[in-house]
């Protein structure tokens, strides 16, 4: 059941009105933590500052790292070895280590489509997991979570409500005092609550119709997947490629205002991305026109020289879409904000700790892939940790 607090200020106790668990933010990180937590059969409060659940999960496109898998390849030889090394060194193992068993619960617990497998910038295999349907990965994982919890009697999410504290009783907390949004009141909380690294995702779309939005405060973000499945980037300027499109984000961030162009054949693998950004009017069908660019022939010939270095790229990229022909779909993309790594930090079960913390996951370039990956495993810790307790 999900309800607003109509009550300025609340006080909820764990246990005394028969709550195990309470879970602030209902991204998927808490989702999952709810989730789990039904499995154990232990009742849970969920207190959300928004009017709905699902955070910035439910805008994540890309999809959801795991090795192995039963959807990869086996003869593409990835590895837990190989993810390790892909990801960056502070997120120790744990990220890698608990990829293959969040891709087999989606699936099997939740009934969740992962059956398509693509290969994303600074990844050396294709290892991020999404569906086959219409929907982007991240309301497609939602949204089925969410369904769960609907479901539950034993879940009770309170929207619209801010958590402020805890309740201690010296070094125990019993509970949190939360703040209804509609309240005018604002408070600071002066927690440890600093950004260690702000990622800055290479490619947020301009809208095609008004090039002025490249100034607006929140744009939709182009997925990296057009990318995986055989985008290609060039200079709005030069009408040239400049970049391996699948380097890692920090690389091709340094490049800022590009276009990307993804063929007609290559449509077909990301038909429902390309899709969704047609219906915002951020993407479109074009054939090879003197608007487009300054330089039509030099993007002509741009074109003529990736399909003529395809498996031998002088850019260094290895692993390719189809060829490029007349007709293509493009948009315009920028570098945007895209994540936040910081704030409260834990150990590696998710506690809040003065001793032993190990809170990167990420460090300064986050893999594509691994946001959502990190909700579930961590998720998945912190419930098996309560549910070990009772």
């Amino acid at each position: 059941m999900i309800f607003s607090l109509h009550s300025r200020l609340v006080e909820l106790w764990l246990l005394k009105i028969n709550f195990y668990v309470i879970v602030t933010g209902s991204g998927l990180a808490g989702l999952t933590t709810r989730v789990k937590l039904l499995e154990g059969v232990l009742s849970v409060v969920l207190v959300e500052k928004a009017g709905r659940t699902g955070g910035n999960s439910i805008k994540a496109s890309s999809g959801i790292n795991g090795v192995p898998t039963k959807f990869q390849k086996k003869e593409d030889g990835d590895s837990l070895e190989n993810f390790y090394s892909d990801t960056i060194r502070s997120g120790k193992d744990i990220l890698a280590q608990d990829s293959a068993r969040a891709i087999q619960w989606l699936p099997e617990d939740c009934g969740l489509d992962l059956s398509v497998v693509a290969r994303l910038g600074g990844h050396s295999f294709a290892r991020t997991h999404h569906s086959s349907g219409a929907l982007p990965s991240g309301f497609a994982i939602v949204s089925t979570l969410q369904k769960k919890v609907q479901l539950s009697d034993k879940v009770q999410v309170f929207t619209l409500t801010r958590f402020v504290d805890f309740i201690r009783n010296d070094e125990t907390v019993l509970g949190i005092t939360a703040q209804n949004e509609t309240d005018s009141k604002k408070m600071s909380l002066f927690a440890k609550n600093i950004m260690d690294q702000i990622h800055v995702h290479p490619t947020g779309f301009i809208q095609l119709k008004d090039k002025t939005s490249i100034n607006s405060k929140s744009k939709f973000l182009c997925g990296e997947l057009l990318r995986g499945i055989g985008g290609i980037l060039f200079s709005s300027t030069t009408g040239k490629r400049f970049v391996n499109e699948l380097t890692t984000r920090d690389e091709v961030t340094k490049n800022v205002l590009t276009a990307i162009v993804v063929s007609e054949e290559d449509f077909e693998t990301a038909k429902s991305h390309i899709g969704f950004y047609m219906s915002q009017q951020l993407i479109k069908l074009r054939e090879i026109v003197p608007d487009i660019y300054t330089s039509a022939h030099s993007f002509e010939d741009g074109i003529v020289e990736y399909n003529k270095h395809i498996c031998n790229d002088i850019l260094q990229r290895d692993i390719f879409g189809a060829r490029m022909g007349s007709t293509f779909y493009f948009g315009f993309v920028t570098p945007v904000l895209n994540f936040s790594m910081g704030g409260i930090e834990t150990n590696i079960d998710s506690q809040v700790t003065i001793r032993d913390v190990r809170g990167c996951v990420h460090g300064a370039n986050r893999l594509g892939g691994s946001s959502l990956l990190e909700c579930v495993v961590f998720g998945t810790r912190v419930s098996e940790h309560n549910m070990n307790k009772q």
